[in-house]
Formats: C-alpha cells, sequence, structure tokens
C-alpha cells in the first residue's frame, strides 16, 4: 500500500474499463485506450480518461459510443471491483496524450541539426579536467 486508495481503485477501474471495451463489439470503440482513472476520495465519482488512434477528428463518436455503453460499463465495474459504491464514470480525451502529440508535431516541424562540438566554446580551451584554462 505505497499509495492511495483511491490510485489503487482507479488502476483497477482503468483496467476493468479496458478488458470491457475490448468486448464490446462497436466501431466506434476500436482503437480507444483508457489511459487512466481518477476517482474522487468519496468513491462517487470517476474520471475516465482515453485516447483514440484516430485522433481528435473521432473525439465525438467516441465520446457518443462511451456514453452508449456508460451502463454496461459501471455493470461491470460493481461485478468485478467489488466496491461498496459504483462511482458514476465521466469520459474525457486524455489531455496529456494531446499535448504531446502537439509536442510532437512542433518538434517534427524544426530543422534542428546535430551539433558535431559538443565540447566547450572555440574561444576557451579546455585543461584535462574539462574546464577552461586561463589565457597566458
Amino acid at each position: 500500500r505505497e499509495y492511495p486508495r483511491t490510485a489503487r481503485v482507479g488502476e483497477l477501474l482503468r483496467e476493468i474499463i479496458g478488458e470491457e471495451l475490448e468486448a464490446i463489439a462497436d466501431e466506434r470503440l476500436e482503437g480507444v485506450v483508457v489511459t487512466s482513472v481518477d476517482i474522487d476520495r468519496d468513491l462517487r465519482l470517476g474520471q475516465v480518461f482515453w485516447d483514440s488512434r484516430y485522433g481528435e477528428e473521432a473525439d465525438d463518436e467516441v465520446l457518443e459510443a462511451l456514453e452508449e455503453h456508460r451502463i454496461r460499463l459501471k455493470a461491470t465495474i460493481n461485478r468485478q471491483a467489488h466496491l461498496r459504491r459504483t462511482p458514476d464514470l465521466v469520459f474525457r480525451p486524455d489531455p496529456a496524450v494531446r499535448a504531446g502529440e502537439h509536442i510532437d508535431q512542433v518538434l517534427s516541424g524544426m530543422d534542428i541539426e546535430p551539433d558535431d562540438d559538443l565540447g566547450p566554446d572555440d574561444d576557451d580551451e579546455a585543461g584535462p579536467d574539462g574546464e577552461p584554462t586561463a589565457e597566458p
């Protein structure tokens, strides 16, 4: 028990929801991955963060499908997790994944050339310890 109960329950719910999404025969949910589930301290609300291989253009369809299958997902959680209270589920695209994708796009557009001279500046001469030496 090195981390809080809410984190352990969140991880359990992430696994249960992920497995159940694989079992649901809905084209809109193909390629959807549950990245994390954040649970409130009172276990009443669970925010389910997800990502899709289709990107932002499929967000509306994925959200619609997740909302349609909310009751089934909650029933599966209730059956497998043995919690006193099954949290209500709120589905959100994972902002961390989207931010990472944006950073990748920005970096791929940059023209970065490797610097072959990784040593000290040309102005300074380095001594045996790698520190610049004083000029004579």
